[in-house]
């Protein structure tokens, strides 16, 4: 974990103690999330592909994805904190494997947890196609990420942005995909891309 002094980490903000701040909503944005090489290269190896789903779309030369933000709230006190959730409702990603698909979409980013849940569904298996009952966390966020737009007169501009938030798989989310898949090309807490997030926020 780094220790530089002009360089949060998200360990400083798991902690933070939210009961005397009120909070604001979030009014849209965009997730930006571009795979690591290593982790298209274990894709790669084990057959599967990535499409982006519903109203995100794509950018295939980078292999990065883009996700509106449909929703949330974020603490207003401290911003720097970024406490928070951030709802991505109606897009996600596809991973595809000849006729079996494993969808996570809906994603929700909770900063305060360093945590990416969402909406997972399997399709092909032998099995009968069908959701998975809760939400797990599909990804979770690495130690140290920085932090833009925090001071008050760029909070003016209605913007908020992280920049390189790097997300890893989950072990829930590896044994999905395993299973499904039949691979073990896929472990927990590989580093498989880092994240952009804009966010515009109501004042």
């Amino acid at each position: 974990m780094s220790t530089a002094l002009d360089e949060p980490v998200l360990d400083d903000y798991f902690d933070v103690d939210e009961s005397d701040f009120t909070s604001t909503a979030v009014d849209g944005g965009e997730t930006k999330i571009t795979l690591e090489p290593l982790f298209q290269t274990a894709l790669a190896s084990a057959g599967i592909e990535v499409e982006v789903t519903g109203s995100g779309s794509s950018g295939q030369e980078d292999y990065s994805y883009r996700l509106p933000v449909t929703g949330g709230e974020i603490v207003d006190e401290q911003y720097a904190a970024l406490s928070g959730e951030l709802e991505h409702y109606g897009s996600g990603l596809s991973f595809r494997k000849d006729d079996i698909t494993v969808d996570f979409s809906d994603f929700i980013l909770n900063t305060a947890t360093g945590q990416v849940s969402g909406e997972v569904m399997v399709r092909g298996m032998d099995t009968p196609d069908a959701p998975y009952d809760s939400e797990p966390a599909v990804f979770s966020l690495d130690d140290s990420f920085s932090v833009g737009a925090t001071s008050e007169a760029e909070m003016q501009s209605d913007n908020l942005v992280l920049d390189g938030v790097r997300l890893c798989l989950t072990d829930e989310a590896a044994g999905i995909l395993n299973l499904a898949f039949k691979s073990a090309e896929l472990s927990a807490e590989m580093l498989c891309g880092t994240a952009s997030v804009r966010v515009d926020v109501v004042t």
